[in-house]
């Protein structure tokens, strides 16, 4: 995630939560299709820690949740990239 945020056009055209959860869904997608068991120890965790602590009720992506808090998709991408960065460092403190 740090390359995409660091260089979203090469990776998604512009700067979209939306796509950038798409390239990664499929990325891992396309693993699982080819049986290879190569998981992201730190992404792995990191929809279920936006959820976590960004919501209170219901479950939606995180693409969503950083949509919702940025108020457009402009926006998103910054409150993602926050997000990213809060999460990381939350794994280095533990």
């Amino acid at each position: 995630m740090d390359l995409i945020f660091e260089r979203p056009a090469m990776y998604l055209g512009h700067a979209s939560v939306i796509k950038m959860e798409a390239f990664i869904n499929g990325f891992g997608f396309a693993l699982f299709e080819e049986k290879e068991k190569l998981g992201d120890p730190i992404y792995d965790g990191f929809a279920q820690w936006v959820i976590d602590r960004r919501v209170t009720r219901g479950q939606y992506p995180w693409s969503s949740v950083a949509t919702m808090i940025g108020g457009s998709e402009a926006q998103a991408f910054g409150v993602a990239r926050s997000f990213w960065n809060e999460y990381k460092k939350s794994l280095n403190s533990n």
